[in-house]
């Protein structure tokens, strides 16, 4: 043909490549002296802190007086659910009278005959704490039982994390009162096991108007509401059935633990990933979060996901 179509062509690169315009092309012509913007991808999630269980509960026996006293240990994991290194700059526990006695991060510095009883040792870690995406770390937490009652404590985190420069940690015991324990270091008879309930945070999700190219979030959370341990055994994008048009693929989860893992019951005790829609072309991509979990009663859990994109029209 005579006449050439003046055309403006999009070239969008892998969804890690920042996406190039190429204004002015003549339809047919190679592009060497096109103009060309280049938009730069979005910038990386910041640093989040994510915590599991983000309170503790220890339940004694009855408590004779009588050494040697009653121990637990629980562990506190401690997870980087952003894109940037999370710096982790101290750990502490706070410094409560009579709590001392009853909490540590050393699993032996309250025995009965240590001379270091009551002392509230620092947690021994070399500070700061770099955790790059998805790595994690843990602590323990003891409790010595060497008194009736119920004694409460916290332990306090402090990083980089954007949204929440000072987590805090409750930690409570619970005594049955002065009794005459049988031996203090059999751990307290465990409840009767119980069903658990799987809930998840938001039912559906929808991406509206996302421009092409740019990257949009939002967060699933996960909650134990019935009285046992619920087992998550996998999340995952629901299999496309024409990848073609379903546009699937165009969406990533991120935030998710090695499987299966345990949530356990409890109020206040959740665990939340991330869903990433990240479109490449426009018009209207659906695709579903399915959860596998030993929930009796809802063994799978689908949440429908949509998304909507349009052009993208930012500075060129």
């Amino acid at each position: 043909m005579d006449k050439k179509l003046e055309r403006t062509k999009l070239l969008y690169t892998s969804l890690s490549a920042p996406m190039i315009i190429l204004l002015g092309c003549a339809y047919g012509v190679l592009p060497t002296g096109c103009a060309e913007a280049v938009i730069p991808n979005p910038p990386p999630a910041p640093p989040t802190l994510s915590i599991q269980p983000n309170n503790l509960v220890f339940i004694a026996p009855d408590f004779n007086g009588e050494a040697p006293y009653y121990t637990h240990t629980e562990s506190i994991t401690l997870r980087n659910i952003g894109e940037e290194v999370l710096t982790i700059t101290n750990i502490t526990m706070d410094d409560l009278s009579g709590a001392t006695c009853g909490f540590s991060f050393d699993a032996n510095v309250n025995n009965a005959d240590s001379p270091t009883r009551c002392s509230n040792p620092p947690l021994d870690r070399n500070f700061p704490i770099e955790l790059e995406a998805q790595q994690s770390t843990s602590l323990d937490v003891t409790y010595t039982q060497d008194n009736y009652g119920s004694f409460s404590t916290s332990i306090v985190i402090e990083s980089n994390d954007p949204e929440i420069r000072t987590s805090r940690i409750n930690i409570t015991s619970e005594n049955s009162g002065l009794g005459q324990a049988e031996n203090p270091l059999v751990p307290a008879p465990a409840p009767e096991a119980g069903s658990p309930e799987i809930t998840v945070s938001p039912l559906s999700i929808a991406f509206v108007s996302i421009p092409t190219g740019r990257s949009a979030t939002r967060i699933v959370t996960l909650r134990n509401e019935g009285n046992g341990p619920l087992h998550i055994n996998n999340i995952a994008l629901a299999a496309p059935a024409a990848p073609a048009a379903d546009g699937s693929n165009q969406y990533q989860l991120a935030g998710l633990p090695p499987f299966p893992f345990e949530l356990a019951a409890g109020v206040g005790i959740e665990y939340s990933f991330q869903i990433n829609y990240r479109p490449n072309a426009v018009g209207n991509h659906q695709t579903s979060i399915v959860i596998s979990s030993d929930d009796v009663d809802e063994a799978t859990v689908t949440i429908p996901v949509t998304g909507n994109a349009r052009m993208n029209t930012g500075p060129q």
